[in-house]
């Protein structure tokens, strides 16, 4: 199981070990194995909603890098990210 984080707003981070062949659904079964449900919900990094076809190297994701994950009826948490090799 992840180590999960909360920040001092409150939201939740998680890191994961992603490749740059990961895609955002990739990305989104990781969550759904951890026990988040994640499937009603949308990713944005730098502020740009991500396609679910999008591979970490397209969406230019960096070690380190933090999602949002918005509910679409409200503001869903941060997720952290750490891209494999």
């Amino acid at each position: 199981m992840t180590e999960e984080h909360e920040s001092l707003s409150g939201d939740l981070l998680i890191p994961l070990t992603v490749k740059p062949t990961d895609k955002v659904m990739d990305l989104r079964a990781q969550l759904v194995r951890e026990g988040i449900t994640s499937w009603k919900k949308t990713f944005y990094y730098n502020a740009r909603q991500l396609g679910e076809e999008e591979t970490v190297k397209e969406a230019k994701i960096q070690n380190g890098s933090v999602l949002l994950l918005v509910s679409h009826k409200r503001y869903g948490g941060r997720w952290s990210l750490f891209p494999g090799r």
